[in-house]
């Protein structure tokens, strides 16, 4: 069997519904794939990491959980007040953004 046949057959048996988010040590992963194996293979898991890119891999008993971390953004909130400010202002050029 393939590679590429291998990964069918897990994605056939392996899809989850609902988007799931694990907790990992403080770090949130949105799991893309969770598979369970009967055997260890790093080299195939980290080739299925790889083929689903994904970055962290995290196994509980025999069941690998293929995750992506959720990033951490900064944002500014912005309230009433500061949209009713802006729509106020006049328009600004390329050069000013």
């Amino acid at each position: 069997m393939s590679f590429s046949d291998s990964v069918r057959s897990f994605q056939e048996t392996s899809n989850i519904m609902f988007p799931q988010v694990l907790n990992n040590n403080g770090t949130l992963c949105l799991v893309y794939r969770k598979v369970k194996f009967k055997q260890e293979d790093k080299d195939f898991i980290n080739e299925l990491k790889e083929y689903w890119h994904c970055d962290t891999v995290l196994k509980n008993n025999d069941e690998f959980y293929f995750c992506k971390k959720v990033e951490d953004i900064e944002f500014e909130e912005i309230n009433n007040e500061q949209l009713i400010e802006n729509e106020n202002e006049e328009p600004r050029s390329e050069n000013e953004l």
